[in-house]
């Protein structure tokens, strides 16, 4: 009865907390999903929870402070972390993970439905280890892609191209058209 009264309107899924998590980003093979298991799982997803603040994000009566400037540090790249209840495929609270911040990490929980908090926390140190253990990279990814990818290199690719291939083929043309002008 007591639990029910602590909920947020959204119900009893939440009875328990979410159960399990998907993060994505830079330096990840795909969506992991975080979720009990192992002992090892079980006790990552506990640390995970505690580090994002997921709970004070949920339920009043927990203490919990967000701030709703964004913070000056340098925060390097955002993980999406998507929280589910037990039994629930939708996404119900979504966070933003900044592992990689300086001095330390930091979380960010947008406006939605079921947050009563939203805005700006610092997470502890250990959120990044705890994401490390469910494999994110040590180290931050290098922004961007691979060099190839960088925008003026593929606009230099795309003048090569015109160069290179449309070039010699206008003039081919024009040559078997017998085109004043051009020389045989």
């Amino acid at each position: 009865m007591l639990a029910a009264l602590l909920l947020p309107a959204g119900g009893a899924a939440w009875a328990k907390g979410p159960d399990r998590a998907t993060l994505t980003g830079p330096g990840l093979d795909g969506a992991v999903e975080i979720r009990p298991g192992s002992e090892a799982d079980s006790a990552g997803l506990t640390l995970l929870r505690e580090a994002s603040g997921i709970d004070a994000i949920l339920l009043t009566e927990l203490p919990g402070t967000t701030r709703a400037d964004r913070p000056v540090a340098a925060l390097g790249p955002a993980y999406r972390l998507v929280w589910h209840a037990p039994g629930e495929e939708r996404a119900l609270v979504v966070q933003e993970v900044y592992p990689y911040a300086e001095p330390g990490p930091w979380v960010h929980t947008p406006a939605q439905p079921l947050a009563v908090r939203h805005g700006w926390s610092q997470a502890p140190s250990f959120l990044k280890d705890t994401l490390v253990g469910f494999g994110l990279p040590e180290a931050a990814p290098a922004p961007g892609g691979p060099w190839w990818t960088a925008p003026s290199v593929v606009a230099l690719m795309g003048v090569v191209v015109v160069l290179v291939v449309v070039t010699p083929l206008v003039v081919v043309r024009a040559r078997r058209r017998g085109t004043p002008g051009v020389r045989h």
